[in-house]
């Protein structure tokens, strides 16, 4: 939200085998959009969003949560996925503008590919990506299939994560939200 939280917690970079055994708080929205604008289709005349199953629905959140969570567990870190609850109303002005930002950026994407530019649309693609509320059901049905913990938070992920850490029931939170 723009907050400079270096002056409010104590930061420290770590390898993954310093963690092994201890549970670690992760936001997962921040999580979801990682994949969501980095798994994507980059072939030379590819439209640049998230990668699909055969069917067309996006699966790239999916994947990079699995191939994540092997990663943690492989380690024997306990991920627990923190998903943002609804969003405070601090926060409208901010989601006003992303809301904005986005429906120009699909504008201009959807011009891109009109256009033939391959290379400026799957640039855009990343832009105009949204975690929508089907995705996060899958993420949490395969995190449950899993038997890997995820809690929905009553506003901000990464705040409800460090509340957990407080009390004990988090050894650790991760973020790269800094």
């Amino acid at each position: 939200m723009g907050c400079n939280l270096k002056d409010l917690a104590v930061s420290e970079r770590v390898r993954l085998p310093d963690l092994s055994g201890k549970r670690v708080g992760i936001d997962a929205f921040l999580t979801a959009f990682q994949f969501l604008t980095t798994m994507r289709d980059r072939s030379p005349e590819g439209d640049g969003m998230p990668l699909r199953a055969p069917d067309g629905r996006y699966v790239a959140h999916l994947m990079g949560f699995l191939q994540r969570t092997c990663a943690l567990l492989e380690h024997r870190i306990v991920p627990v996925y923190v998903f943002d609850g609804p969003s405070p109303a601090l926060k409208e002005g901010e989601l006003a503008a992303r809301r904005e930002r986005r429906t120009e950026a699909e504008e201009q994407y959807a011009a891109a590919r009109a256009a033939g530019d391959h290379r400026l649309a799957q640039k855009l693609a990343a832009r105009i990506m949204h975690y929508s509320p089907e995705m996060v059901q899958e993420t949490k049905d395969m995190l449950d299939l899993l038997g890997v913990p995820w809690v929905g938070a009553a506003a901000e992920g990464e705040a409800q994560a460090a509340v957990m850490a407080q009390r004990g029931h988090l050894d650790v939170v991760a973020t790269q939200d800094w």
